[in-house]
């Protein structure tokens, strides 16, 4: 993504063995969190459920990266999302590197 700039995220949620949809319409807890490292101990950004992060419809959620958030990023961060099912399923459903670029304009 770009410094300064707005990003929908949105992430649909699969069983990682048969790729099927999983649904999330009940689901206790939806996180999501960057930070620079996968170690740190303080974020650098982080949404959840009700407070930034939306289920989308039964299989898929989404957050949103506002202008204000991102003005101040720039270079590598690590990211990731964990849902729990109403039935207590802990799910990782994203995970990996984000690069936030920095901008002319």
């Amino acid at each position: 993504m770009f410094a300064g700039d707005d990003l929908r995220i949105i992430v649909p949620v699969v069983d990682e063995r048969t790729r099927e949809p999983i649904d999330i319409s009940q689901a206790t807890s939806i996180k999501w969190s960057m930070a620079r490292t996968v170690g740190a101990t303080t974020p650098v950004l982080e949404k959840e459920l009700g407070n930034g992060i939306t289920i989308n419809n039964p299989t898929s959620f989404f957050f949103d990266i506002t202008n204000v958030e991102s003005s101040d990023l720039t270079g590598n961060y690590y990211h990731e999302a964990e849902v729990i099912t109403s039935q207590g399923y802990v799910y990782t459903v994203l995970a990996g590197r984000a690069y936030v670029q920095r901008t002319l304009i």
